[in-house]
């Protein structure tokens, strides 16, 4: 993420994956996880740094795993320049084994209100 390459991003899901980002927005396959991630790296995300506070991975069935992590943004500016408060959210993805090793098939972002512990 802090690298903001929406390419290698997008390359860590199947390639009918999906992907909710914090807005609700649906992006469906890796060009639409590409193309969202992209615009949100030069625009909103052009800022700051992701930090993973706790995460947790279940494999619920073998090599089917789902992991939740809690993250914070730091640094992020608004449109004059200044930094705004710190953002988190919870990200949630499934992992599935593919022939080319594991692969995100699903995930979803949440924001959070609250600070996290």
């Amino acid at each position: 993420m802090n690298a903001r390459d929406a390419d290698r991003f997008s390359e860590l899901f199947t390639t009918d994956g999906d992907f909710v980002d914090f807005t609700g927005g649906w992006q469906s396959g890796r060009p639409s996880i590409r193309d969202g991630h992209a615009k949100a790296f030069e625009s909103f995300l052009a800022h700051g740094e992701f930090r993973f506070a706790s995460t947790t991975i279940d494999e619920s069935r073998p090599g089917v795993a789902v992991c939740h992590a809690l993250w914070v943004f730091t640094g992020q500016q608004d449109g004059q320049g200044q930094t705004i408060r710190d953002r988190t959210g919870i990200i949630t993805l499934v992992i599935v084994p593919t022939d080319h090793g594991p692969a995100v098939r699903a995930g979803q972002n949440t924001e959070h209100r609250q600070a996290l512990p």
